[in-house]
């Protein structure tokens, strides 16, 4: 934060996290763990970024006998994020089939890949817009 200063950071952490985002398409089609595991850590390391610069850029913002109220403020809306955003994550992400361990086995190798293609397509579009605008908001 020396170096580049808080924008600097918060602009880091922004173009990592769509940088991960745009990295699940890709990992979706070729369905690799680490593949979707690198992806998801560079999106970690772009919230670390933001999380890091944003703190100390909101206490710097206006009145500093107001720093702490504005920065529990902000600090807020993570609790709220991190309860909504996995409901409404899951609206658009998973689906409602769910396989039993017996209709796995009764599924030839073709089949099963062919549904878990489907299965793992579904988070390409939602990470896109989400790398989208993560991108945009640069």
């Amino acid at each position: 934060m020396k170096k580049y200063g808080y924008k600097g950071g918060i602009i880091l952490g922004l173009m990592l996290f769509a940088i991960g985002a745009f990295l699940v398409y890709p990992a979706a089609g070729v369905r690799s763990y680490t593949f979707f595991l690198s992806a998801f850590f560079i999106i970690a390391c772009g919230l670390a970024f933001l999380e890091t610069a944003a703190n100390p850029y909101i206490t710097a913002l206006g009145d500093p006998e107001q720093a702490s109220f504005r920065l529990n403020f902000a600090q807020s809306f993570n609790g709220l994020a991190a309860t909504l955003a996995p409901l409404i994550g899951g609206m658009f992400i998973l689906s409602n089939n769910n396989l039993s361990a017996e209709a796995e086995r009764n599924m030839s190798p073709s089949q099963l890949s062919h549904y878990l293609d489907g299965e793992a397509s579904t988070v390409q579009l939602p990470y896109l817009v989400i790398g989208w605008w993560y991108y945009w908001w640069q």
